[in-house]
């Protein structure tokens, strides 16, 4: 029969959490080895911690959700983005709203925005960062466990156009980097425009496509813009669909990691009775 588990004080929770807003999830040993901790977790281990944590942060979910859930007002909201999460053992479905449409939250997500771009602008990788480049950036200037926040708000500055998309790689939007640029110089919306590959034509390439138009006849160089709409369009679509592809791949690999998460819970909790 294995020995009974002390329960958890008040004092270990508090080390426990002042200690991962120090350090980080998964930082356990780090933790212990703390001064300023080690006190109050004397008699626990990194598993100990590691399990505490994801029972505070599942509790700390489902509290927020529920709370969503039942303030959740039946007015359909078009700047709300529902985010689903399945708990496979017992077949409930928690909602949490991406963006509330109270101001209550304006602030935090003010912030979280400016470190996703700031990580989409400073990690400086050719095809853009993932997703879990931006979530470490984010986390490492705020706060441990804002992965699904970060994860709306990404989808939020996707679909109003401040960021752009492609096989799970991040972007600032031309648009958007044309905008700033305005309040700037013409330097950086150049720059802006290289960063995300967007050809700069110069003035001489511009007065080619002209003098090429103005050799045609009318029929012709109608013929020519709606083949170059056409040719913009179809890139578009296909920007479109990459897009949804990969939304749908990153939806399917989160929803197989929540099910093996949860299928591990019922394990662990099936052997602890066993044990027990």
């Amino acid at each position: 029969m294995g020995a009974l588990k002390q329960m958890w004080t008040r004092e270990e929770e508090t080390a426990l959490r002042a200690g991962v807003r120090k350090y980080g999830v998964g930082k356990w040993v780090s933790i212990l080895s703390d001064r300023k901790y080690s006190p109050a977790l004397q008699s626990r281990s990194n598993v100990d911690l590691k399990d505490k944590w994801r029972n505070l942060d599942l509790g700390s979910r489902r509290k927020r959700a529920k709370i969503a859930f039942q303030n959740q007002d039946e007015e359909d909201y078009n700047d709300t983005a529902l985010a689903i999460v399945e708990v496979a053992n017992d077949g409930e479905q928690e909602i949490l709203p991406a963006s509330p449409p109270n101001g209550d939250n304006e602030e935090l997500f003010t912030s979280v925005d400016t470190f996703i771009l700031e990580a989409i602008t400073s990690l400086n990788k050719r095809l853009g960062p993932n997703k879990k480049s931006i979530v470490l950036h984010v986390e490492e200037n705020m706060q441990p466990g804002k992965r699904r926040l970060v994860a709306s708000r990404l989808k939020h500055l996707v679909n109003v156009g401040t960021i752009i998309r492609k096989n799970n790689r991040y972007k600032i939007s031309p648009t958007y980097a044309a905008a700033e640029a305005e309040q700037s110089s013409p330097q950086l919306l150049l720059e802006g425009n290289k960063e995300n590959g967007v050809e700069n034509h110069t003035k001489s390439q511009v007065d080619g496509e002209a003098f090429k138009i103005n050799g045609m006849t009318e029929e012709e160089a109608s013929a020519a813009v709606a083949k170059a709409l056409a040719e913009a369009e179809f890139a578009r679509v296909e920007a479109e669909e990459a897009a949804k592809e990969a939304d749908r791949a990153e939806a399917e690999a989160e929803a197989m990691k929540d099910y093996a998460e949860a299928v591990m819970e019922v394990w662990k909790d099936s052997m602890r009775c066993q044990s027990g």
